[in-house]
């Protein structure tokens, strides 16, 4: 009976990846429920968009938000394929009841911002928008870490950078500055669009602290089956590789190092995919400081002064001094 509970090396990984994107949809959908929508705060993303329906409309907030996610994940379905359907399935599933439960406490708990300082609404928004930004930050960065994604309006700008190459961050920008230019122009409240950006900076701070969307990483594995591992590094990843042909140290024997340079998204799809192919690889790896090339930030010309002009200035004095000698 001990044997069949015992759970592997993968299976541990994956449970945790699990419950990862778990806690992140909950965090993610209570702290959007509690702090955001109750406040008519815009900071982009599908509650953003359920807001703007809300304001024309007699639909509940909760359904929008429900119908606008499994619209956006059938959507990614169709364009990003079954990889994209299984990493977001499970925020389908948690982020909307999460949201939910968030307005549930909202309404009935101390949770309620009005009562704390009902006298100045200022104050209102921006805890709101505040709080809000680093529950949001928190929920997404933590469901990037379990190897999930939000949905929502991600399925926009991955489809975008899978058809047009262009960088995600672009396209995901430009869609959460329209949702918020849209907020101004109908619900037409200009502070609580200022606090609805401010909102968004602290959860794209939050990201970036929690889970460093701009890490390189360096990976090294060494593995009998490196050919089917460059296979995925190539195909699926999209990124170079490199072979080092080496011996073993105690061995003496033949072996090939598989060398691939990746962003921190793409390292624990990587990992994963190790794990499954060959649990007993060699892994090792080391953050990258400095990359650039075909697939990462392009090479910037160096500005090159040669000369300050204190230099300048004093090659003219010479000059001048030996003139008059």
């Amino acid at each position: 009976m001990t044997n069949r509970l015992k759970l592997t090396s993968q299976q541990k990984r994956k449970i945790k990846k699990i419950l990862l994107v778990i806690l992140g949809s909950v965090i993610l959908g209570v702290g959007t429920g509690i702090f955001l929508t109750p406040y008519n705060i815009i900071s982009g993303g599908v509650s953003g968009i359920a807001i703007i329906i809300n304001h024309f409309t007699s639909w509940s907030i909760d359904m929008m938000i429900t119908v606008l996610t499994w619209g956006f994940f059938i959507l990614g379905w169709l364009l990003l394929g079954n990889a994209f359907a299984v990493k977001t399935i499970i925020s389908a599933i948690v982020y909307p009841l999460a949201f939910m439960l968030g307005t549930f406490l909202q309404k009935n708990t101390m949770l309620n911002l009005q009562t704390v300082a009902n006298d100045l609404p200022t104050v209102n928004y921006l805890i709101s928008a505040l709080v809000g930004g680093v529950f949001v930050g928190a929920g997404c960065a933590l469901t990037y870490l379990g190897g999930g994604s939000t949905g929502g309006v991600d399925v926009i700008t991955l489809a975008v950078q899978k058809y047009t190459g262009i960088k995600a961050s672009i396209p995901y920008l430009l869609i959460d500055t329209t949702i918020i230019i849209l907020g101004l122009i109908f619900v037409n409240d200009f502070d609580v669009t200022l606090m609805g950006i401010m909102s968004s900076f602290v959860a794209s701070f939050m990201v970036n602290k929690l889970f460093d969307t701009e890490k390189n990483v360096v990976v090294n594995i060494i593995s009998q089956k490196y050919e089917e591992l460059n296979q995925f590094i190539l195909k699926k990843l999209d990124r170079g590789s490199t072979l080092v042909r080496g011996e073993g140290g105690y061995s003496q024997k033949d072996i090939t190092i598989l060398q691939v340079v990746c962003d921190i998204k793409e390292y624990y799809i990587l990992e994963d995919i190790i794990a499954k192919v060959d649990p007993n690889a060699f892994v090792f790896s080391n953050k990258a400081s400095y990359v650039r090339g075909e697939g990462f930030k392009s090479h910037e010309k160096p500005k090159l002064k040669l000369f300050s002009k204190k230099e300048k200035q004093t090659e003219k004095d010479i000059s001048k001094n030996n003139e008059e000698k």
